[in-house]
């Protein structure tokens, strides 16, 4: 069907129907397409991907069954940095579609244009999903949620190995900080392979540097 301006008419339609459009995952040639349908593909930026090994030797099968080879593994992951942060709990909530009314949600949105993440939003998001289980996790001080990580554990099939996706990072530095130790002890806990997030700004890669994250460059996230 290439070449006879369907996929064009499909797009217009989308676009009639709803306020805005968003498209991930696309190449550098189809980039072309969605500019010339309207589309701001903002000069092909792609999403920062941070990466925490947990155990080396899962990971690495994952890398040689996706085609990447333990040469590329051991060049972006062989320094990355040893996290020895002490685990305290103190603070830290899972969140549930129960629990969570016992708390307000006080987020810092300073500088930074995003989803408001009200109570409603989470539950419907997150905690109360028909589809896909998620962990939510929260740094509460006196009954306010100050940041909030949430989390899923995927099984890469058809390998034995799990992997803890970071699907959402919200809140202040200082809170978020306390929290992603938890995420790295939960995760390994669980035997995850690695942890991974990817964001399309910077604000906590300073903390993910330093708990061992190791952020990839734009031909290490193929």
């Amino acid at each position: 069907w290439r070449g006879l301006g369907i996929n064009s008419c499909i797009v217009k339609k989308l676009k009639e129907n709803n306020e805005i459009n968003g498209v991930i995952g696309f190449t550098k040639s189809t980039a072309e397409f969605y500019k010339q349908t309207g589309y701001n593909v903002f000069e092909f930026n792609r999403l920062r991907r941070h990466v925490r090994i947990l155990k080396t030797e899962d990971a690495c099968e994952v890398s040689a069954y996706i085609g990447e080879g333990s040469e590329r593994f051991r060049r972006i992951f062989g320094k990355a940095q040893k996290y020895l942060h002490s685990i305290e709990n103190c603070g830290i909530v899972t969140l549930s579609g129960r629990n969570i009314q016992d708390y307000e949600i006080a987020f810092d949105y300073k500088d930074r244009v995003t989803t408001s993440r009200d109570i409603r939003y989470l539950k419907w998001r997150y905690l109360e999903n028909p589809f896909v289980t998620y962990g939510v996790h929260a740094f509460v001080k006196k009954g306010e949620i100050l940041a909030m990580i949430a989390c899923r554990i995927e099984p890469l099939r058809p390998l034995h190995s799990l992997a803890c996706r970071i699907i959402d990072i919200c809140g202040s530095k200082d809170a978020v900080r306390e929290l992603v130790p938890f995420i790295i002890s939960t995760a390994r806990d669980k035997g995850c392979a690695y942890i991974d997030y990817s964001s399309a700004g910077n604000l906590f890669d300073d903390i993910l540097e330093r708990a061992g994250f190791t952020k990839l460059k734009d031909d290490e996230c193929d």
